[in-house]
């Protein structure tokens, strides 16, 4: 998960864990590469910038609670959850979302579902 991602569900009311051992973003914090750097929490402190948690595929399933379906990979990874939609002969769901990775996708389909 990258950090746009990560800020958009903190910015949706994703709860921002205090583990010992989570992940973080910190806003503006970059390695030789230009790339968005990833902290343990125990090492916050260390750093100045807006702190954004990285949650893990169980944790953001297990938050969509009964209204996450499924999740499966085609060209791209799909979940699918909210209300069922479908018939006998088809299942359908009220929310398909996609992304590279099924982090990705279920992390669009809780955006999704906790829109207000």
């Amino acid at each position: 998960m990258d950090y746009k991602l990560a800020k958009k569900l903190k910015n949706a009311g994703f709860v921002q864990r205090k583990w010992k051992y989570a992940f973080y973003y910190v806003e503006g914090l970059k390695n030789k590469a230009g790339e968005d750097m990833i902290v343990l929490y125990c090492d916050l402190d260390n750093f100045k910038g807006e702190k954004v948690y990285i949650p893990d595929l169980k944790e953001l399933i297990e938050t969509c609670e009964e209204d996450f379906a499924n999740l499966r990979k085609y060209a791209q990874w799909e979940a699918e959850g909210g209300k069922y939609l479908g018939d006998a002969y088809e299942e359908e769901w009220e929310f398909l979302q996609k992304g590279e990775t099924p982090e990705e996708a279920v992390a669009n389909l809780w955006i999704e579902l906790n829109k207000k």
